[in-house]
């Protein structure tokens, strides 16, 4: 991941009269290190100059050892409560600076495996409960259960198997008035076990920063531009243990070649995906063996987000390993589209269980995929053109500042 810019809101005189108070929960809010506290500082942002009061809460953060509160900036307060097993203190400060905020929605971010052992959301649940009892609750589902294709190993099915079942207990017993996830193949997995969730895609966290004549460099300082007949291509985030680079990567940089052009691969943010640090050293490997595509590669790692959207701007495409069938809970993804690239996949088709009856989930609208149809295009000559956010995407900011007129406030008893 970049390093995340400071949270940049409108003055007070600029933003529009405070319509709603909207508290937002997630696990953790440092910067640059987990996606779903990146997505809650990016809703936060919107729903502030949107013109809305925010409480930003952190329940579980494990990058501080004691709790930090900021309400610097007008229209948002942040406050960072340590990880501590849910602990009746840490829910019942929670608790009271929900109650002294006020607010007319409460929307909990869950990723499972943010949460419990293996996903496992039992120990959790008793604790949510006290806390969000009588809130009017939203709940955005970033991450579902694992085991859902053919190729998962048994171990993988069972635990699959009984998150799934969890995760239906968890939602029944919080009773939330609306829920919502990032993809229709997410959407119809929530409705095999009887929750009805709308889609609202994830946004971009890395702006698009103004160039050219009278833009401000980048602070990192200036980017390097490709020479004619080069493609440069994005390889932004983490690096998956199960990526075929070599028959997915090396078979794209040889299409290149044969079209008579050049690439140059860029690895920006963090790559790792686990304390073993196996992005890193698959990285390592694809420079190491960039000759044989053939290729050249330049590590530009973390920085911060404008010299970030420096680079991407300055790309051919942005290479997607997120599987296309779920690419609407990729930042990454939101990013390549944000700055106008081709997405490319590469990875292969999610070999799915049925869901509903259904296997055949088509990938995103707005990405293809590095297969025999797009690679003899490119050695064509053919380049992919990049696809426009939907114009019917709803961002969970938009879901949450109608949810006055859509859900009237109603406490609910437990």
């Amino acid at each position: 991941m970049a390093r995340a810019s400071p949270i940049v809101l409108p003055s007070s005189e600029e933003r529009p009269e405070a319509r709603m108070r909207i508290a937002l929960l997630t696990t953790t809010l440092e910067p640059g290190r987990c996606g779903v506290g990146d997505f809650t500082r990016r809703v936060a942002t919107d729903l502030v100059a949107a013109g809305h009061e925010v409480l930003a809460l952190a329940f579980r953060d494990g990058h501080l050892q004691v709790p930090a509160r900021d309400d610097s900036l007008a229209g948002l307060s942040v406050l960072r409560l340590p990880a501590h097993a849910w602990s009746a203190a840490v829910r019942s400060e929670a608790r009271v600076a929900l109650e002294a905020f006020g607010p007319e929605v409460v929307s909990l971010q869950i990723s499972p495996y943010g949460l419990g052992y293996h996903g496992m959301l039992f120990s959790c649940l008793p604790w949510f409960e006290c806390l969000l009892a009588g809130l009017p609750l939203h709940i955005m589902y970033h991450e579902l259960w694992i085991g859902g294709t053919h190729d998962a190993p048994w171990r993988q099915v069972v635990e699959g198997a009984l998150q799934r079942r969890l995760l239906g207990r968890f939602h029944r017993r919080l009773a939330p008035q609306a829920a919502s996830c990032s993809s229709s193949l997410a959407q119809a997995m929530l409705a095999s076990i009887g929750i009805e969730a709308s889609v609202t895609p994830i946004p971009s966290g890395i702006p698009v920063a103004p160039m050219g004549y009278g833009a401000a460099p980048p602070p990192a300082g200036p980017i390097p531009q490709t020479g004619a007949g080069t493609r440069r291509l994005a390889l932004f985030g983490t690096i998956v243990p199960e990526w075929d680079w070599r028959g997915s990567l090396g078979v794209l940089c040889r299409a290149i070649r044969d079209s008579g052009q050049r690439t140059e691969v860029i690895q920006l943010g963090r790559p790792i995906n686990s304390p073993r640090h196996i992005g890193r050293a698959i990285w390592a490997e694809i420079s190491a063996a960039a000759n044989e595509f053939p290729a050249t590669t330049l590590e530009v790692g973390e920085t911060d987000a404008v010299t970030l959207s420096h680079w991407l701007q300055s790309c051919d495409a942005g290479l997607s390993l997120t599987p296309l069938e779920l690419l609407g809970k990729s930042s990454v993804a939101a990013a390549y589209r944000e700055h106008g690239l081709p997405i490319i996949g590469l990875r292969e088709p999610l070999r799915l269980r049925p869901i509903r009856g259904r296997t055949d989930w088509p990938p995103d609208p707005g990405a293809v995929r590095a297969d025999a149809t797009l690679l003899a295009q490119i050695r064509a000559g053919h380049w992919p053109a990049s696809t426009p956010a939907t114009a019917g995407d709803t961002s969970l900011a938009d879901v949450l500042g109608r949810w006055q007129g859509q859900h009237p406030v109603r406490l609910r008893h437990q």
